[in-house]
């Protein structure tokens, strides 16, 4: 993988995925800039939208191309659905670069005080380089650091160094360190793909190498940890796919296995735990594409256990992987509970609008059956216009959904309903400007909850309204060109 402005968050991600003990603070903020579909931190209690980012005002139907310095986001609280004693919460300022990505964002509070501040610096080629954050903590009358990032790049644009310093939110109370420091190092070869990585924290420390090793590509990882070493493996083909890994800490040793055919689909992958077989799923292929698949679970045996509850299970698709019966033995202190699910489809220009699902479960003293039935219903655009699932049994359940959509098959109305089917359990709501397309006002309902969204004629959020049993909220978005 080459990693360079274009392509490297994705990156990113895989390499926090692979360290397992989280990556650089840079990944959570990297995705500033003011043209994204996020939507922002808003500050009204409870809710939260995302990471830090504050600079991200668009719905889902366009974006704007039109550049601002600047947005200004009042938050009021009211006592009552009347939206009377308006009473002023906060109100935060985030100022854009000529590229359109966030440079500061300031929120004070009701008493006109200063109470958080984050401040962005970019490269000539529009790569963060510095972030710094200010807030109050509980132990000070004034604004304390809470977090400082460097970040540097090399000259084709791939990150080299991210290092962070963030304050401990609780270290008065626990006897921690006041702030704790992370700092990660990437290297790459001549063609941009990464060959090595090092994150350091103040109790642990991880290692990650990348090479090739005939045709296969080879990660390897080390970690030290207050817990002790934990050592990952994993070998790759040239397709990318994986076919071993290896995990291997003080307590356990687990080694994964898999087996593709000449079409490059997985026909086996075990599992072996302390050098046991633990799992093992087999896929069988058939020639009008279908397949089955074979899941057997063989646990190790807990202390004190005398019979091992191992589970086997038969699941049988069709060629569009729909499934179409599944049968499980799960032994249960050496007695085994059969459970049989047999699946019908009727079908309606390639839309399934009908289906049923017919349990039967069977064991020692024991035998139960379940029934669900599954209804749609479509327009002549192939919409959903109505779900409703019923069914009797330990297994059943009881819902609906329906749809209605304007003329250019925008969504109107969305509503779901649980078992009790007279009055929906959320509700959806969507209000157009003249020309069906761009929404003006989307109203989300879920229980007691309400959330009102407001959008201009350019597609910008105008304000958002949240009410909830004893409180109601109301954010304003003002933008400064």
């Amino acid at each position: 993988m080459v990693v360079n402005r274009a392509n490297r968050r994705p990156f990113l991600l895989l390499i926090l995925a692979l360290l397992c003990a989280g990556g650089p603070v840079f990944a959570q903020h990297e995705n500033n800039n003011l043209y994204s579909d996020y939507r922002p931190y808003t500050t009204i209690p409870g809710t939260y939208y995302g990471n830090d980012c504050l600079a991200l005002f668009y719905d889902t139907i366009g974006h704007s191309q039109v550049r601002f310095k600047a947005v200004v986001l009042n938050l009021y609280s009211y006592s009552d659905s009347t939206f009377k004693n308006k009473k002023f919460v906060s109100k935060t300022t985030i100022t854009f670069n000529k590229k359109g990505k966030k440079e500061l964002s300031v929120r004070i509070d009701s008493t006109n005080k200063i109470v958080d501040s984050v401040r962005d610096i970019y490269n000539a080629a529009g790569d963060k380089i510095r972030e710094t954050e200010y807030g109050y903590v509980t132990t000070k009358e004034w604004l304390q650091l809470i977090s400082d990032e460097v970040v540097v790049w090399n000259a084709k644009g791939n990150l080299v160094k991210d290092s962070v310093v963030k304050r401990n939110e609780s270290w008065s109370e626990t006897n921690m360190k006041e702030f704790e420091t992370n700092y990660s190092y990437y290297t790459y070869d001549d063609s941009g793909e990464v060959t090595s990585t090092a994150y350091y924290t103040d109790n642990d420390t991880t290692f990650l190498s990348v090479t090739k090793e005939g045709a296969y590509k080879i990660i390897r990882q080390k970690s030290l940890t207050s817990y002790g070493a934990v050592f990952n493996y994993g070998k790759y083909d040239a397709q990318g796919r994986e076919l071993e890994t290896r995990h291997v800490s003080a307590n356990d040793t687990v080694i994964t296995k898999s087996l593709f055919d000449a079409n490059g689909r997985i026909t086996e992958l075990d599992t072996y735990t302390n050098g046991r077989l633990t799992h093992m799923i087999l896929t069988d292929y058939q020639k009008d594409g279908g397949y089955t698949e074979t899941e057997n679970e063989l646990p190790l045996l807990q202390d004190g256990a005398t019979c091992p509850n191992n589970t086997k299970t038969v699941t049988v698709y069709n060629k569009d992987s729909v499934e179409m019966s599944k049968v499980s033995i799960a032994e249960n202190e050496g007695r085994p509970i059969t459970t049989t699910t047999n699946y019908f489809y009727k079908f309606q220009n390639k839309n399934i609008i009908f289906d049923s699902a017919v349990t039967t479960q069977s064991g020692y003293l024991y035998s139960s059956t379940s029934i669900s039935i599954t209804t749609r219903k479509f327009d002549s655009k192939n919409r959903p216009l109505e779900e409703t699932v019923t069914g009797g049994g330990e297994t059943a359940e009881n819902s609906k959904r329906t749809w209605s959509y304007n003329k250019l098959g925008n969504l109107l109305e969305g509503d779901t309903y649980g078992s009790c089917l007279d009055k929906p359990s959320s509700v959806e709501r969507y209000t157009y400007y003249p020309d069906d397309k761009k929404v003006k006002e989307q109203l989300s309902v879920t229980g007691d909850n309400k959330t009102y969204l407001y959008f201009g004629e350019d597609t910008r959020f105008t304000s958002e309204t949240d009410i909830s049993p004893g409180q109601i909220y109301r954010l304003i978005y003002e933008y400064v060109k």
